[in-house]
C-alpha cells in the first residue's frame, strides 16, 4: 500500500500530510521511507514538520457495523449512508478501519462500496527514532501546532526536524 503524499514548500518549511497524518504509514517500511523522501524535499536547512497520532490516544475497537453519517445529496437526488467498524491489533496501536458507503436513490438499486485502511499509532521514542534515521538533525515534538509547550492532551504529536544546512 503507498500512501498519498502531500508535500508543501513554504519558506523553506515542508509540511509533510501523509493521508492527513502520518499514522496512515501503517507497514514499517513505508514509516521508515516516508522521513527520508520528506527529507529529499527539502532544501538544505530547511524543516518539516510531521503529525502523529499518539499510541496512548487509540480509540476503543468498533466490531459491529455503525452508521457515521447520513446526508441527502441534493444534486445527485440520493441520500448517502455510511456505515464503519474498526478492528485492533497490537494492543489497539493497530487499526483497521472498515466503511461501507451506500447510496440509495429513488427507483434505483442501491449502490454499496467498501473502503478499507490502516491506521498505526505511535509513540514518542518510536517515531523519534526514524527522524535522525532518515538524516534529520534539530528534532523537536510538541502537541499540536499551537505552541512549544503540550496544550490539548487529545492533540496529534507534531514533530519538527531539520535538513542540515550546506556547510
Amino acid at each position: 500500500m503507498t500512501a498519498r503524499r502531500t508535500i508543501r514548500h513554504c519558506s523553506g518549511i515542508v509540511a509533510a500530510a501523509y493521508d492527513r497524518f502520518f499514522g496512515i504509514l501503517a507497514e514499517p517500511d513505508e514509516a521508515r521511507a516516508a522521513p527520508a523522501c520528506s527529507l529529499r524535499a527539502l532544501e538544505p536547512g530547511g524543516e518539516v514538520l510531521i503529525p502523529v497520532s499518539e499510541a496512548s490516544a487509540a480509540s476503543e475497537a468498533v466490531p459491529d457495523w455503525r452508521e457515521r453519517r447520513n446526508v441527502r445529496l441534493p444534486d445527485e437526488d440520493a441520500q448517502l449512508v455510511v456505515f464503519g467498524r474498526t478492528a485492533h491489533q497490537d494492543d489497539g496501536r493497530l487499526q483497521r478501519w472498515r466503511r461501507r458507503h451506500e447510496v440509495e436513490r429513488a427507483g434505483r438499486q442501491n449502490a454499496v462500496f467498501f473502503r478499507e485502511h490502516a491506521v498505526r499509532r505511535y509513540g514518542t521514542g518510536e517515531f523519534s527514532g526514524l527522524l535522525p534515521a532518515a538524516g534529520f538533525e534539530s528534532i523537536e515534538v510538541r502537541r499540536g501546532y499551537t505552541g512549544p509547550q503540550p496544550s490539548d492532551p487529545a492533540d496529534d504529536l507534531v514533530f519538527s526536524a531539520r535538513r542540515r544546512p550546506r556547510r
